[in-house]
């Protein structure tokens, strides 16, 4: 876990002993460039899902079709499902009068710090389940939500339980549902 702290003293002890024993320095050089190629294909590896979702120029026909949907509706108080999609929602929903619910974002009328984490959130991401909460609060009255993000909810024990009957919009990948006071 922590060999990459560690990686610059045993390269120092190993430049001691080569230079000591006369052994060809330009080995330290391929090591070396061999290590960094190392720890760039495992970090391209581990976060290969985000990057290729960050580097989609054009936005895959679900989710150009929930902005559509979206942009026809007026008044939107939008909390989405992870949270963090809030930010995504907000980049291609221009030109509407929605309102966000962001994260680690406060209001400096009533600054409480953190706490509204702890009352908000059951997980990094994703709010507690009681969706009435939120439309006191925050005045909430739609929530997207990923289905992908929901399937992982389920799995992690957060169980958002909506109305069929409140479900504004579906498709392959996100669903949209109103929140009623």
């Amino acid at each position: 876990r922590y060999f990459e702290y560690s990686a610059a003293f045993i390269y120092a002890v190993f430049i001691y002993y080569i230079c000591k024993r006369e052994i060809d320095v330009s080995i330290v050089f391929w090591l070396l460039l061999f290590q960094i190629a190392a720890i760039l294909v495992n970090f391209l590896y581990s976060q290969r899902e985000e990057i290729k979702e960050k580097l989609m120029l054009a936005k895959p026909a679900a989710f150009r079709y929930l902005i559509d949907y979206l942009k026809t509706r007026q008044g939107l108080k939008l909390l989405s499902i992870p949270t963090k999609w809030n930010f995504m929602i907000a980049t291609f929903l221009d030109n509407t009068d929605a309102i966000f619910y962001y994260d680690n974002i406060c209001d400096y009328d009533k600054i409480d710090g953190l706490k509204y984490m702890e009352e908000d959130y059951i997980a990094l991401y994703y709010v507690k389940p009681d969706m009435n909460y939120f439309a006191e609060k925050y005045g909430i009255n739609t929530v997207v939500m990923q289905k992908q993000s929901l399937k992982y909810a389920e799995t992690q024990g957060i169980n958002y339980k909506f109305k069929e009957e409140d479900k504004l919009f579906e498709n392959e990948l996100y669903l949209v549902y109103k929140i009623n006071r």
